[in-house]
């Protein structure tokens, strides 16, 4: 098994971080690959110490075998990817206490162009507590963030670029798919038949 370290949480980075770079970072990780290159693992470390390890390989039960062993006291979860219809994939990643007891969910939709298009928060029960929705600038930037609270509801924009907070409403009447953006539960025209209930219904395959 070999490791490499990256600045930040992000599993995808591609860059390289040394050991001394990594011990003046706020936030980095350690992944881990199995002999075949496959990313087996992350570990996130904030300010030098461990907080949660990120298993991509293994299933629930063998993890429960291990990891208590392997890492006394840290929490875990659990990623992978599924495909989706038009090009669209879902990121899931479940998240558990160390004794295996479930803390939250969280699956994110992104789009062909590996853009994050909304992400949905589900408590331990299965409860959307929360929606967020991305839009991009034509330079595929991402522009401005929505939340919505768990009834559709919105709560909040952030403009990404100068972290302005503009009116909902004003921002809506610029968007080529105010209807997307108007309910945090409406999901791309591309999803047919997609709720938040049958997103969640992907952590319990």
């Amino acid at each position: 098994m070999s490791s490499k370290l990256s600045l930040g949480w992000d599993p995808k980075s591609s860059v390289e971080a040394t050991a001394e770079e990594v011990s003046a970072a706020d936030r980095y990780s350690r992944r881990l690959f199995d002999v075949s290159g496959a990313l087996t693992r992350v570990e996130l470390y904030r300010r030098g110490e461990l907080v949660e390890v990120d298993y991509y390989a293994e299933e629930l039960g063998s993890i429960l075998e291990t990891h208590p062993r392997d890492y006394p006291g840290i929490d875990f979860a659990i990623a992978g990817s599924e495909p989706a219809p038009a090009g669209f994939h879902w990121e899931l990643t479940a998240r558990y206490a160390v004794d295996g007891v479930a803390q939250r969910f969280v699956a994110e939709l992104v789009d062909r162009a590996e853009k994050l298009i909304m992400g949905l928060e589900y408590a331990a029960s299965g409860e959307l507590i929360a929606t967020t929705k991305f839009w991009y600038e034509a330079s595929g930037e991402a522009g401005l963030m929505f939340e919505y609270a768990s009834d559709g509801q919105n709560v909040g924009v952030l403009d990404l670029g100068d972290g302005d907070t503009p009116r909902f409403a004003d921002v809506l009447r610029a968007l080529p798919d105010p209807e997307f953006y108007t309910d945090g539960r409406m999901f791309p025209t591309q999803l047919t038949g997609v709720s938040s209930r049958s997103v969640f219904d992907r952590f319990r395959h």
